[in-house]
Formats: C-alpha cells, sequence, structure tokens
C-alpha cells in the first residue's frame, strides 16, 4: 500500500513476468476505485509471457 506524503501528480509503472503457466495479474487501485490492470492468462503454446501498464 502506496499512501501519497504530498500532494501532486505521481507515476506508477509496472512490469508482469509469468515464467508459469497459470493465470497472474496486478490491479492499480485508487481509494479502492480500479484504476488499470495488467494480466496474463495460461498460454497454450509458451510457458513465459511479459505485460506491463502504466
Amino acid at each position: 500500500i502506496f499512501t501519497a506524503p504530498v500532494k501532486g501528480v505521481y507515476f506508477f509503472n509496472f512490469v508482469l513476468f509469468n515464467p508459469h503457466d497459470i493465470s497472474t495479474g496486478v490491479r492499480l487501485l485508487k481509494n479502492g476505485n480500479f484504476v488499470v490492470a495488467a494480466t496474463d492468462n495460461p498460454p497454450k503454446q509458451d510457458t513465459e509471457d511479459t505485460t506491463c501498464n502504466s
């Protein structure tokens, strides 16, 4: 959990690497409200995927 120490504009960047054949994801929430997400579902062929968002 991140609490802004001062008012202003903040930039968040995240990269998700999934080396397994399972679903995984990350979500960014502001005050409990959804802002953006990056997800990876199980692949059919390969077993490594990367996704990012900001």
